[in-house]
């Protein structure tokens, strides 16, 4: 258990790969995971607006319903760019619910002090979650999961739903109190175990690339000259460690730069389409490496 910060949280998000869009302020949200970040409940918004090529039309309401605080610490929007870190703190979303003693809590509005809470931006009403979204909940679970060491079979990631009726959902032999407050409409089509299986895919295991960050410069002459530097191959091995890359690199020396996997990178994380060319650029180096390096 731990009490992870902002910069751990953010560099978290970034090993693995996530297309994160940081609001103002957000790593001074929120309260101290005092007690650790033991889980994540994962919810919709029922935002009847919440369709593709609008982003998340809920991020007013997210920002303003509680504030200061947060009405959860993300809001995953329908397209690239809209994916919101709003509180790196904990913050307000898990109303009441419990008991889940598998991370000491009781009956009551009492989770949010212990649990990451993601907002996903849709009507609720169908199979209506896109793909977008189901890679960035999964991208940010397992990015939470490795970070705080969470146990191994998944169980830390619930759904909205799981909390409120306790019970079997949360590993206990009854049911809560309040079992039904939430009528979680998409828990029929993503439970617990999706989410679950999801952020399995994202996990990291052994890591191939070497932490340095490649320069832009040499990264395109890798890309243009058709040379296999380190460049080509630092960036080929963070995009296998992503996923976006199947095969493992090819030693130093040998790797070619990678330039489908990084336009399949640069597709996921929605910059202006005459930039989805595989070539290096500060955008897409800042998302794939957490800073620019020209």
């Amino acid at each position: 258990m731990i009490n992870p910060t902002p910069a751990q949280i953010r560099q978290a998000l970034i090993d693995h790969g996530v297309d994160a869009s940081f609001y103002k302020d957000w790593d001074k949200k929120g309260r101290s995971w005092t007690s650790g970040m033991q889980a994540c409940v994962v919810h919709h918004t029922s935002t009847a607006s919440a369709k593709e090529g609008r982003g998340a039309p809920s991020l007013y309401w997210a920002t303003t319903a509680f504030a200061p605080m947060m009405v959860a610490n993300q809001l995953v929007g329908k397209d690239p760019g809209s994916n919101w870190y709003l509180s790196a703190g904990a913050t307000y979303h898990s109303g009441d619910g419990g008991p889940w003693r598998a991370v000491g809590v009781g009956v009551g509005n009492v989770l949010h002090w212990r649990a990451w809470g993601i907002e996903i931006d849709d009507p609720g009403v169908s199979k209506t979650i896109n793909a977008y979204q189901i890679e960035q909940v999964a991208r940010t679970l397992a990015a939470l999961w490795d970070l705080n060491e969470w146990p191994e079979d998944g169980s830390r990631i619930v759904t909205h739903g799981d909390w409120t009726d306790s019970g079997p959902w949360l590993g206990e032999a009854n049911y809560g109190p309040y079992r039904y407050r939430k009528n979680d409409t998409l828990r029929q089509y993503y439970d617990a175990n999706f989410w679950r299986a999801e952020a399995r895919k994202y996990r990291l295991g052994q890591a191939t690339w070497d932490g340095t960050i490649p320069s832009r410069k040499a990264a395109t002459k890798a890309a243009t000259e058709e040379l296999k530097n380190r460049a080509a191959w630092r960036c080929a091995t963070r995009l296998h460690d992503l996923g976006f890359r199947k095969l493992p690199a090819a030693p130093i020396g040998e790797q070619k730069y990678p330039i489908k996997a990084m336009t399949a990178f640069q597709n996921s994380i929605g910059i202006k389409e005459e930039r989805r060319d595989g070539l290096p650029n500060k955008t897409t180096w800042v998302k794939l490496f957490g800073k620019d390096k020209p």
